[in-house]
């Protein structure tokens, strides 16, 4: 399937429109890790795709909920890795609608939230645009409904408690940067 995928950037349409994300339920339990591994990577490669092709993937509710299980808690570095890039690449290819499914999911902000504390560089250098990006979709949400309280601020605020103060001060910095940057563009 990997090779599929890589093909020509039509491989996700023709993996997807074949049925592979409802025949991926038993490879994403499977007891090998490496088999596990790599189907996370042909998924993260899915929610890379399109907008249209990502999101397929949130179409499936105990597909996302077994992402974010894997991507928080994965006994194996490097499934948990392939899950998090999953989650992190749904965030930037999926638009407002799809966007506001994804971060309704129970325990989606935390766990992006401890993708700065990942061992992989990579994920923790793609973790800020992703919060940003929450936090953005955040804000627009609540001025949508004509409100000031962005909906996923007190889930960053606790998950942050709780981090390391080198790591709480990195939401912080953030936050303030974005209300800033939002503030100079709404104002």
């Amino acid at each position: 399937v990997g090779y599929i995928l890589s093909y020509d950037g039509h491989g996700a349409r023709m993996v997807v429109q074949a049925g592979f994300l409802e025949a991926l339920g038993p490879l994403l339990d499977f007891p090998s890790e490496h088999i596990r591994k790599d189907t996370y990577w042909c998924l993260s490669n899915i929610c890379a795709d399109t907008q249209a092709i990502a999101t397929q993937v949130l179409d499936s509710p105990a597909l996302v909920r077994q992402i974010i299980k894997t991507a928080s808690s994965d006994d194996d570095l490097f499934v948990r890795r392939e899950a998090r890039w999953c989650i992190l690449n749904l965030i930037e290819c999926v638009s407002f609608q799809a966007k506001l499914a994804l971060l309704s999911y129970e325990g989606l902000v935390a766990c992006v939230c401890h993708f700065l504390e990942d061992d992989d560089l990579e994920v923790v250098e793609a973790t800020p645009p992703a919060l940003k990006a929450i936090f953005q979709h955040g804000q627009d949400l609540a001025t949508l409904c004509g409100g000031d309280t962005n909906p996923y601020i007190g889930t960053i605020h606790l998950v942050a408690s709780k981090m390391p103060d080198n790591l709480s001060d990195v939401f912080e910095t953030m936050e303030h940067m974005f209300l800033d940057q939002h503030h100079v563009i709404y104002s």
